[in-house]
């Protein structure tokens, strides 16, 4: 199956084997904008994910990552920088490639 990316705003959503199983990836900028809000506002983590619709421990990572950078923390290759997330969708889409690739290699030849 070809991968499909949809890229729009701040989300970006690859479907990896089929329709039924996605994964959703959130850009570098929607992660520090939503940390941020967090910390400069008061919101509660639990208060965030139920609207955001998105699980608390990555909200609760988020917030630690940049709460750490704005303390000056080593972030020891944790951040989420363009690049790894471009990184991280290009393996997104290559894994389905190699994983057809290695079932036709299986397969006799006809």
């Amino acid at each position: 199956m070809t991968p499909v990316t949809n890229v729009g705003g701040n989300i970006a959503t690859i479907n990896e084997v089929s329709d039924d199983q996605k994964a959703t990836f959130f850009s570098p900028e929607f992660k520090q904008k939503t940390a941020s809000l967090l910390l400069d506002r008061g919101y509660t983590i639990p208060r965030a994910s139920v609207p955001l619709e998105i699980g608390e421990s990555a909200i609760r990572r988020w917030v630690n990552q940049l709460s750490e950078k704005r303390d000056g923390v080593t972030l020891n290759g944790k951040e989420f920088t363009p690049e790894r997330y471009r990184i991280h969708e290009l393996e997104a889409r290559y894994k389905p490639l190699e994983q057809e690739k290695d079932i036709q290699n299986r397969l006799p030849l006809s």
